[in-house]
């Protein structure tokens, strides 16, 4: 099976290429026009709606802030963030499971610092910057569109498209929030 070593070099190389694999089957949703990947980005436009709804801070602040913002522009902020904060609970759980890995070798148990610096050396060896960093992931027009609609099915845009009540912006937040 190999050495503790070589399996965490084999797990995190995965979870590497896992990540790019994300990126790139996000890639074809947007580019490749078939009704399937339609009805995909529509369910990930509803998704980053209910991302929108629930991940809100400071709702009075938030409500204010978008108030006069186009839908696509807010639904682009939301959609960074919203990968930004999966891109985060995933190293979370990749961490976790090095270290459980980790442990599981006895003696040969690596501290976070080996294993991160295990991550980087294949980050450098296998991945080149510009793989890594030359796609960051934009949502598509479809995405775009089903977020519009679901801001326009919950009344909160109005006829260009713009967040223009932050009343009931700060309502639309405040009924599955707690203050």
């Amino acid at each position: 099976m190999g050495t503790p070593n070589e399996i965490l070099r084999q797990y995190i190389y995965q979870a590497i290429a896992d990540t790019e694999s994300n990126r790139t089957f996000l890639s074809v949703l947007t580019h490749q026009k078939t009704a399937t990947n339609h009805a995909i980005l529509e369910v990930i436009g509803q998704e980053l709606f209910r991302f929108f709804r629930c991940e809100i801070d400071d709702p009075p602040l938030t409500a204010y802030r978008l108030s006069g913002k186009h839908y696509r522009d807010v639904g682009i902020e939301y959609f960074h963030q919203w990968v930004s904060q999966t891109q985060s609970a995933h190293n979370q759980s990749f961490y976790k499971r090095l270290n459980s890995i980790s442990e599981q070798s006895g003696d040969n148990h690596l501290s976070k610092r080996e294993i991160s610096f295990i991550s980087l050396s294949i980050l450098m060896e296998e991945f080149p910057e510009e793989i890594l960093f030359s796609h960051q992931i934009h949502p598509s027009a479809a995405v775009l569109d089903s977020f519009g609609n679901c801001c326009a099915s919950a009344g909160l845009i109005d006829s260009s498209e713009l967040f223009l009540d932050p009343y009931q912006l700060l309502e639309f937040f405040c009924q599955n929030s707690i203050l």
